[in-house]
């Protein structure tokens, strides 16, 4: 007998994105032959931080089923701060492109969210996916690592679009499986029906025949 395929769990989904990602922003450093090399190593504190951050955002995929608001968030900062970390003169692509990759495990969440949880909940996921690219764009400003910039096209392409596929993809999961969840409810409803008129018309026939059987009963003689 032939077992069904096991379902991969939501937490090692955002793993495997996350750690895609994160290969792509270091595979500079990565040694691996066909990779680009030849960038400039950042210093050991930023290695130290990237490190941070790698950990980090692996680490809250463990919570994507359990805690997804708070894997999200965390999973959001620690893209940011790897990428600050790195720099953009160690990073083979252009952050914008990095960033939408982590932005995958994001949207993957944010569509368990909407499926999963209530309403205000979906605002405060959609908060860290849409603001990360202008966030990050001030902060490598801030730190001078000039590379990104706040284009609206980019932030539509690599933001506002996956946010809306997988918003309307978590909420048309979430109406399936509410409108099967009121088609069991009055299919268990009529089932209860069913079995109580069943159980009355039993009542129904015995009383009946009880009735009869009383009334063709004998009269006893008297001596």
């Amino acid at each position: 007998m032939s077992t069904a395929p096991r379902r991969l769990p939501l937490g090692a989904w955002t793993a495997l994105i996350w750690s895609i990602a994160a290969f792509s922003t270091l595979r500079a450093f990565s040694g691996v032959p066909g990779m680009p090399s030849g960038m400039p190593s950042p210093p050991a504190w930023r290695w130290a931080l990237a490190a941070v951050a790698v950990a980090t955002g692996l680490g809250a995929s463990t919570q994507a089923s359990r805690r997804p608001l708070i894997a999200l968030h965390l999973m959001v900062v620690s893209a940011v701060v790897l990428v600050l970390a790195v720099g953009t003169e160690g990073i083979a692509n252009s952050p914008d492109q990095v960033l939408s990759l982590f932005m995958l495990a994001a949207d993957v969440l944010l569509a368990h969210i909407v499926v999963t949880r209530p309403p205000w909940a979906w605002g405060v996921a959609l908060i860290p996916v849409l603001a990360v690219l202008p966030v990050s764009v001030a902060l490598m400003a801030f730190f001078q690592q000039p590379g990104l910039q706040v284009n609206g096209t980019v932030w539509l392409a690599f933001a506002v679009l996956p946010v809306l596929v997988a918003g309307l993809l978590g909420f048309s999961i979430r109406q399936a499986r509410e409108y099967a969840r009121r088609l069991s409810e009055q299919a268990a409803e009529q089932a209860v029906v069913a079995e109580r008129l069943r159980i009355s018309g039993i009542c129904t026939t015995t009383s009946r025949t009880v009735s009869a059987s009383s009334r063709c009963r004998p009269v006893p003689r008297s001596g």
